[in-house]
């Protein structure tokens, strides 16, 4: 399997998934809607450097979703069904939260336990001893790992507090759930299945 610590740079970015989500439906290409984001500053960024960087990692995303889920969630302003499509494309393209989700979050949040900082660090432990790559990670970027997927988790409407090493959860508040499951991953209903 292979991992990446790309979410160190590219954390949720919603703003610029809805932009993105808003052109592809439009009919922009790939290429289209980078220059047009680079060009305009469509993410609406103070400097220029990282909008490369997130605009391909914001079009990666949105290319794990199927263009009919796209161009539904385009003519939707619902910012929940955002979140979770986020959280889903997120899901499909980095392995390593994938794992995360599987291994640490769902079975916590199906049994409302709290999910402690200490179980993230075990985490990343065991992730660091079972993988080569990531066990050659400066300890600066597991440590930033570690905040992104809280900060994911808190933007995606998962939990609220990250306060005393502790987070509660409460489930996302989405309408017409029916209608979005087919266009999830499987780790994503599994979530809001039980809200």
């Amino acid at each position: 399997m292979r991992y990446s610590a790309a979410l160190t740079g590219n954390e949720f970015l919603l703003y610029e998934f809805k932009v993105v989500i808003a052109l592809i439906s439009k009919g922009y290409s790939a290429n289209q809607i980078r220059e047009l984001v680079i060009k305009c500053n469509l993410f609406k960024y103070l400097s220029s450097n990282s909008i490369k960087k997130r605009v391909n990692a914001v079009l990666e995303r949105c290319n794990s979703l199927e263009i009919d889920f796209i161009n539904y969630l385009a003519q939707t302003n619902n910012d929940d069904l955002y979140r979770i499509a986020s959280l889903s494309s997120i899901i499909r393209t980095n392995n390593l939260f994938a794992d995360f989700m599987i291994d640490v979050f769902v079975e916590k949040y199906h049994t409302h336990k709290k999910l402690e900082l200490l179980e993230i660090q075990d985490f990343f432990i065991h992730k660091i001893e079972q993988d080569g790559t990531i066990a050659k990670w400066r300890p600066q970027t597991i440590n930033k790992l570690k905040s992104v997927f809280i900060r994911i988790l808190a933007n995606a409407g998962l939990i609220y507090s990250a306060t005393d090493l502790t987070f509660k959860y409460y489930p996302p508040l989405i309408k017409s759930i029916n209608e979005i499951k087919c266009h999830l991953d499987p780790i994503s209903i599994n979530i809001i299945s039980y809200s």
